[in-house]
């Protein structure tokens, strides 16, 4: 290495020694062994299957189905459910293709008029079922899936097709205009195991060896794998330390998809991108903060910026998981829409009530930082929504 480029790799924020120039060049072994294990972690996850079930109503269930109404609770029987739209579906993506369930469903098909609806299912767009109702009560319906027709796609959809029908249209003195289809309980699907040509329901933990996990799901295990090998390892971290967040990443993510695996894939490209954004967002640091260390008169040590830019990278990557989980609800999202439209109607000061194990429960002061500071981002929102 020449005197002029040495100095040019003293300059840069991120002192590229060897080791860093090595793993550039992809021929780093602790790198190749951090996708190993993310590899066979990903495939012995798609191995063993657990029965899963959906508490339909509860409070997890709404990233697992696709038009249906609002949660309703049956004060009487004790039962939270929701009512369908005679079209509506449970999703689950990256189930994994070639895996044989029982499908187990609790519903009610009571309409109007002592009526029963008609009920049709489907499994990945294929008719499979027309069970019959023995009157309008709960019923529970188990349906063994085992025709590889339907089971060819990673992605496993249960349609519920059904009559409708419009309360405030049939029942007197009903304001609710809702399409109504059946009601839902829960759903379960129970693997099934052959065993001297027979199947039979496993309620426990299953081996099925061979199962080749989903294509974009493998993609984006081994994307965030690597994604935080080499974080870590740009921030120069010993390598070995990299290799060890990896592979406990890899560890984690794998149990994740045997325990409650349809809630971990619908979210893994958005993980994975949170990820690069969180990344990028602690380079950002990384290059930022010694110089705002610089004017306050600061003194860090490399490696204790290093971990600091870490750290701000997690902290930003916890807080979009978060944030953008399919299932988070924000209930307070409302309150900062109308504060901010405050703000940018020149409202600068208000006051709130605090809570009575903060401030005695008297008004307090709150501060308008928060939205001025996201006031010059006004040209990519819709204004006028957002005041009204």
């Amino acid at each position: 290495m020449s005197s002029s480029t040495f100095q040019k790799a003293r300059l840069h924020p991120f002192q590229i020694s060897a080791a860093h120039k090595t793993f550039a060049r992809w021929r780093d072994r602790y790198l190749y062994l951090a996708l190993g294990c993310a590899l066979l972690a990903v495939t012995l996850a798609y191995q063993f299957r657990l029965p899963f079930f959906i508490d339909i109503g509860g409070p997890i269930d709404r990233p697992l189905l696709s038009w249906v109404h609002d949660p309703e609770f049956d004060k009487k029987l004790g039962v939270r459910y929701r009512w369908t739209t005679g079209g509506s579906e449970v999703i689950l993506h990256d189930w994994g293709a070639g895996n044989p369930v029982v499908l187990r469903v609790r519903l009610t098909r009571f309409h109007p008029g002592d009526r029963i609806a008609d009920l049709t299912l489907y499994v990945n767009g294929l008719e499979f079922a027309n069970p019959v109702a023995s009157g309008q009560g709960w019923q529970e319906y188990r349906l063994a899936i085992t025709d590889q027709r339907y089971l060819a796609s990673d992605d496993l959809r249960v349609k519920f097709e059904s009559d409708t029908f419009i309360p405030k249209n049939e029942i007197v003195a009903s304001p609710d205009p809702r399409r109504l289809g059946v009601q839902l309980d829960w759903v379960e699907l129970v693997p099934l195991q052959s065993e001297n040509g027979q199947w039979r329901a496993v309620n426990s933990l299953v081996w099925s060896p061979l199962k080749a996990p989903p294509s974009d799901v493998t993609l984006y295990f081994l994307g965030s794998a690597l994604a935080l090998y080499l974080a870590v390892a740009a921030f120069k971290i010993e390598r070995q330390y990299a290799l060890l967040t990896s592979i406990l990443f890899s560890l984690a993510a794998a149990l994740a998809l045997v325990w409650a695996r349809p809630y971990i894939t619908l979210f893994a490209a958005s993980f994975f991108y949170i990820l690069l954004t969180a990344i990028g967002g602690g380079i950002i640091a990384r290059l930022a903060v010694p110089r705002f260390f610089l004017w306050g008169g600061v003194r860090a040590r490399e490696m204790e910026l290093n971990l600091l830019a870490l750290v701000f990278a997690l902290s930003v990557a916890l807080k979009l998981d978060f944030l953008m989980y399919p299932q988070t609800i924000s209930f307070d999202f409302l309150y900062h829409i109308h504060r901010f439209g405050d703000v940018l109607g020149g409202v600068l000061f208000w006051s709130i009530e605090s809570g009575q194990n903060e401030f005695g429960g008297q008004r307090v002061p709150y501060l308008p930082s928060f939205y001025i500071f996201l006031s010059p981002l006004i040209g990519l929102l819709n204004v006028p929504l957002l005041i009204q």
